[in-house]
């Protein structure tokens, strides 16, 4: 009701005298006589702060307003979050520190498997679910806003409630250790779950023909395999970074982890049935030995590669790719096309010069 009652006429007015400090200047009084207002009902200053918010996003002057307390609202987070830190008294967790700490590792198991569970429930990964009950195991500072210290310890004792906020103030400055405990222990897991799914490559590749198999899912390999499903050509990439195997995997894409340069790998993902092959993959070494190898045993596959420079730009034709392209042969291409029609070219005459340049670099004349 005050929302639209109050709040949406108030703002129409300020909006339409066109000065901006008055417009800040509302948005402040709203939220402190909200906070005034919740305190003087018992609660929290925090909660009438939260519900000004809920109250301001109704209207249709909250992108106003959420720009105008942007260079705020970073500051006062600190503010908020240094309160809190400075609500911590260390003379009851001394006096209590047996009970704080059986109380904080209570919360954090009994919140942290009720996560746990939940995300396995819905489907999510043994990792991503030990992630996310780790990140969240710990206390949320939705407790100092919905109850302060005067509100709550007219439920409770004094020293109960000063041992609660004590344990929800520690378990969110360990949030972070936890996080990173997290993170290590999931890719225990991730390493797990992917080769599992790297086991399932044959049988998910089995119905595929006619495919291109992508060797390095970095940057460039990524851009190729989006532009191959903007144009519904199939493909299966392999990549020996397990991070981004993993998140390829988790967006559905078409991503295994593997060697490149082991046959069985090859064979695993369908080589023998691919029409095309992209190596991306950084080391030469690698890109030079995947090469040989996909043309000693799949002869009839073409093979295109990257190349960062023109060192190893004859040894890979030779190793019998059908197309190297340099890194930064296309970039300076473009440049130079931009170049010329700057300087008043036709487009289709440096259409012409660049084509015929790129030709004559990449040697497809001899091909």
């Amino acid at each position: 009701i005050l929302g639209r009652i109050v709040f949406r006429p108030l703002y129409r007015v300020m909006a339409a005298t066109g000065n901006p400090e008055l417009f800040m200047a509302t948005t402040f009084l709203v939220v402190l006589g909200t906070s005034f207002f919740t305190q003087i009902a018992g609660l929290s200053l925090e909660l009438g702060a939260f519900l000004a918010g809920m109250l301001l996003a109704e209207t249709e002057y909250r992108h106003q307003i959420e720009a105008d307390i942007e260079p705020f609202r970073g500051l006062l987070l600190g503010v908020f979050f240094m309160s809190v830190g400075m609500g911590i008294h260390v003379e009851t967790l001394l006096s209590n520190f047996a009970l704080v700490i059986t109380v904080l590792m209570s919360l954090i198991l009994l919140k942290g498997s009720l996560l746990f569970f939940l995300a396995r429930f819905f489907g999510l990964r043994t990792s991503n679910a030990i992630r996310i009950s780790l990140l969240l195991a710990g206390g949320g500072e939705f407790v100092f806003v919905i109850f302060s210290p005067e509100v709550i310890r007219e439920f409770i004792t004094p020293g109960v409630a000063d041992v609660l906020f004590l344990v929800v103030g520690l378990s969110m400055a360990i949030t972070p250790l936890l996080s990173t405990f997290g993170k290590r222990i999931s890719m225990f897991f991730e390493v797990a779950e992917v080769k599992a799914d790297v086991k399932q490559a044959p049988q998910e590749v089995a119905e595929l023909s006619g495919h291109v198999v992508i060797a390095g899912y970095g940057r460039v390999g990524q851009m190729v395999g989006d532009m191959l499903s903007e144009k519904l050509i199939p493909y299966v990439a392999i990549d020996n970074d397990m991070r981004r195997v993993t998140e390829g995997r988790l967006k559905g894409l078409p991503i295994f982890y593997g060697d490149a340069r082991r046959l069985e790998v090859l064979r695993a993902i369908g080589a023998e049935n691919a029409s095309a092959a992209v190596i991306t993959l950084k080391q030469m070494t690698a890109s030079v030995r995947t090469v040989m190898n996909m043309r000693r045993h799949f002869p009839d596959l073409p093979v295109c590669v990257r190349v960062r420079d023109q060192q190893h730009y004859e040894k890979l034709l030779n190793s019998g790719a059908l197309l190297v392209v340099p890194e930064t042969l296309e970039p300076s291409l473009q440049l130079a096309s931009a170049v010329l029609k700057a300087v008043g070219t036709p487009q289709e005459e440096a259409f012409k010069i660049v084509e015929s340049y790129r030709k004559q670099q990449l040697h497809l004349e001899d091909a």
